[in-house]
């Protein structure tokens, strides 16, 4: 499942907004998979700033490709891994 482009108003920056959304995004996922086969959630950075928020915060992956598309299995989210910690 792709997960559209999320973003926080500058003036809201570094209060915990941007990873809320992401966790009630990838709960929505987790909805989702129990009535679809989902597999995986990906995401496409809009520049490399991002990667460490995503990679670090979230556990997303890096896909083969080395692009902006970054990936997490929902089998990790359904487990209690760190992006719904």
């Amino acid at each position: 499942m792709l997960l559209g482009q999320l973003g926080v108003d500058q003036a809201s920056k570094g209060q915990g907004l941007a990873k809320a959304l992401v966790r009630h995004a990838l709960d929505q996922v987790l909805l989702v998979s129990k009535l679809a086969g989902v597999a995986v959630v990906v995401v496409d950075l809009l520049d490399e700033s991002l990667r460490p928020f995503y990679e670090g915060q979230l556990d997303f992956k890096p896909t083969k490709s080395g692009s902006l598309r970054l990936y997490v299995e929902v089998a990790a989210l359904a487990d209690g891994k760190k992006p719904l910690e």
